[in-house]
């Protein structure tokens, strides 16, 4: 356990889907019947009884993810979040995050969401194009993108996050760029824009394989992402991590507990959960999961990692590196008692060489790094 009780995050997963998108390797199911719903909302809350013990600290942010959300009844949803407050300590502010796919919402859910407790959107537009939309495997198109975003605003929410997808086969900077100018028209207050990665046996990653669709080149990505970072900037907002941009104060409290490596409570199948020392999983199947939960033998989670004082403070490094802010040299060696120019030298000294990362009171990556940081990062893990 850690020794400071910092605040944590509480991420519940909803593993239900209408549709696999083609780029998805998350843990999800196609549509199952809607009365298994009340079932895994039932299990969710048991299992947030059962495993107090191992979370004793305050939370300040509930995050549900997917999967998709936005299929859940309200009710459900309000259950859930009832529980989480009766069998945990909130912090001063809370943070309650759903994501929502414009296909499966409604105006009148959105009221619902906020009566429930909800108070941040993360909206999965992934694209104002009809055409992307199909490529992606999307089920909703442009127009309920727009109307979703609509009713968002007539709501009252005053904390949306609209998700974004660059590097698609085929895909122009006009293209890239049309959409950006879309979602700064409702000048949401956060936006993710993520590259098109693909694990090898996605339906899209196979479609390039067989040749059907060409992926876009490194050059070209980099392009648009700088893109992305130069028009964004403009519109105000604060590139704050890696593929995350914000307004003053709307950086995501729940990712920023994983990129500075706090704790997090992950409830559901398929959520992982981290205690400041071990990770484990909610290993699937959903059938397996639910059975495990109703049977109290909680001992089924699988242990994927226990760090050691050294992986701890290496993945403190990646992560905070992750922040365009970077790391605060002082706060790291509080935290692990080593200088970060000491236990680092040569890989800081060699980065620095290329103009890769900066330092003064903080390390950080400098902004031709940002592309390529995966590569950087892998160094301070080897």
């Amino acid at each position: 356990m850690r020794n400071k009780p910092d605040p944590m995050g509480i991420y519940i997963h909803i593993p239900f889907c209408l549709h696999k998108c083609y780029y998805c390797d998350f843990y999800s199911l196609p549509l199952i019947n809607p009365k298994l719903y009340e079932e895994y909302t039932r299990c969710l809350i048991l299992e947030l009884s059962r495993r107090t013990s191992e979370f004793p600290f305050p939370f300040t942010s509930i995050y549900f993810g997917g999967g998709t959300p936005s299929l859940m009844e309200f009710g459900q949803i309000a259950r859930i979040i009832e529980a989480i407050y009766k069998n945990y300590q909130p912090a001063s502010e809370v943070e309650v995050s759903i994501e929502v796919n414009p296909a499966t919402v409604t105006r009148q859910d959105l009221i619902e969401y906020r009566r429930a407790g909800i108070n941040r959107l993360s909206i999965g537009i992934q694209s104002f194009a009809d055409e992307e939309l199909k490529l992606l495997g999307r089920m909703h198109n442009a127009g309920q993108a727009i109307e979703c975003l609509e009713w968002a605003g007539q709501t009252g929410y005053d904390n949306i996050n609209v998700d974004l997808i660059y590097g698609l086969p085929g895909q122009s900077q006009d293209d890239w760029l049309s959409n950006l100018r879309k979602a700064a028209i409702y000048y949401p207050q956060h936006v993710s824009a993520y590259l098109l990665q693909l694990e090898p046996t996605t339906p899209l990653a196979l479609k390039i394989a067989a040749g059907e669709l060409t992926a876009l080149d490194d050059g070209t990505e980099s392009d648009f992402y700088y893109l992305t970072r130069d028009f964004l900037h403009n519109q105000g907002y604060q590139h704050y991590e890696i593929s995350n941009f914000a307004l003053a104060g709307y950086q995501c409290r729940h990712n920023l507990i994983y990129w500075n490596v706090g704790s997090y409570l992950g409830i559901g199948v398929g959520a992982v959960s981290f205690d400041g020392r071990q990770r484990s999983l909610n290993s699937p199947p959903l059938e397996a999961y639910m059975s495990s939960i109703f049977d109290e033998d909680l001992n089924r989670r699988s242990v994927l990692e226990i760090l050691d004082s050294g992986q701890k403070m290496a993945e403190a490094v990646v992560m905070g590196l992750r922040l365009t802010k970077g790391i605060n040299r002082d706060e790291f060696k509080r935290r692990f008692g080593v200088d970060l120019l000491v236990g680092y030298k040569r890989i800081i000294d060699n980065f620095q060489s290329q103009g890769l990362l900066k330092v003064d009171s903080n390390i950080y990556l400098t902004p031709r790094a940002y592309f390529i940081s995966n590569q950087v990062l892998s160094q301070f893990v080897s």
